[in-house]
């Protein structure tokens, strides 16, 4: 059996989904997503994020369709 170890960084909000794993910070904007490296391609590691415009509460993925979907962390009332 093989491992992989992402390095976690700042924030309290993550989410592992078909080998990519996402971390942010409750209330900021900022996602930074991680793929793992595949070994049986010698692909590597990586590594981007996104400025979502929001500050967010919470957040989920679907690595196969391309998709976040984002809960907003604003107070309406």
């Amino acid at each position: 059996m093989k491992s992989y170890c992402f390095q976690m960084e700042y924030g309290n909000l993550w989410e592992l989904y078909g080998g990519v794993y996402a971390q942010g910070a409750m209330g900021h904007g900022m996602l930074k997503f991680r793929k793992a490296m595949v070994a049986t391609t010698s692909e590597d590691e990586r590594v981007w994020e996104i400025n979502t415009g929001v500050p967010i509460r919470d957040f989920s993925m679907d690595v196969f369709q391309d998709l976040v979907v984002l809960v907003d962390y604003r107070n309406t009332g």
